[in-house]
């Protein structure tokens, strides 16, 4: 997906969610992974992510960017999450 057709869809969400809750986590999710590069927006990112996973713990994309966005919490220096 192209950046401009990205962020499109990114500022439509956020203004009018769309009708499958787990999608529309998702792509919030996606919102603030992609939005910034600090603790704050993957701690966001990290509780859409955890929300849709509550809603369907096989929802392999929701898995997918959750391991990437822990995975940048350990890069980044934020350190691992407790559970």
């Amino acid at each position: 997906m192209n950046r401009t057709l990205r962020r499109a869809e990114l500022e439509r969400v956020r203004i009018k969610p769309t009708s499958n809750l787990l999608y529309d986590l998702l792509l919030r999710a996606f919102g603030s992974y992609h939005a910034r590069f600090d603790k704050a927006a993957n701690d966001e990112a990290l509780s859409f992510i955890r929300r849709a996973l509550e809603m369907d713990p096989h929802y392999g994309l929701a898995k997918a960017l959750g391991a990437s966005a822990c995975g940048a919490r350990v890069f980044d220096g934020y350190g691992a999450l407790r559970t």
